[in-house]
């Protein structure tokens, strides 16, 4: 038997006790349809993944580590990770998603304070994330993993996730 696909659907709750760590390495596959319209958020990113201390879709600050989100009318991801002052810290990678193909996507937080992302093997994103003057990476939270907690990704799948303390 293959990996176990999971048709992502709005608020499905995979997981509610996962203790998360400063430091991990997170893998999982993606195929997106297509993008979430344009038009219903213009400026705001749709969520696919959610790693969180919050259980549902939240209002207002929280941590997420990771998050990853979809841009609107492309298949761009956004990569966020939340450190003692903000949960909007991260990496876009500029490389797109290819439409209705798996994507190996690997999110890495590591030691010299920089978050890397990789799509098949191929970092396309790094940056430090904290450290002077940014804040300090986040203790381990004991945390909910979610899928889609936006429900304007319909037909996009997730496969094979992967958590690992580094």
């Amino acid at each position: 038997a293959g990996p176990v696909k999971t048709q992502v659907a709005a608020n499905k709750l995979l997981a509610d006790d996962l203790i998360t760590q400063k430091l991990f390495r997170l893998t999982l596959d993606i195929k997106l349809g297509s993008p979430p319209s344009p038009s219903h958020h213009s400026d705001q990113w749709a969520s696919i993944f959610q790693i969180t201390n919050e259980t549902g879709v939240g209002q207002g600050p929280r941590a997420r580590n990771p998050i990853i989100m979809v841009m609107p009318g492309a298949y761009r991801l956004a990569i966020r990770a939340s450190n003692n002052v903000t949960s909007d810290r991260g990496c876009d990678p500029v490389t797109l998603l290819e439409h209705n193909e798996w994507t190996t996507v690997q999110i890495e937080l590591k030691p010299n304070d920089r978050i890397t992302v990789h799509f098949n093997g191929v970092n396309v994103c790094q940056k430090r994330l904290w450290g002077d003057p940014w804040g300090q990476a986040l203790d381990s939270m004991a945390a909910f993993v979610y899928l889609a907690l936006d429900e304007y990704i319909a037909d996009a799948e997730v496969r094979s996730v992967i958590y690992e303390k580094r």
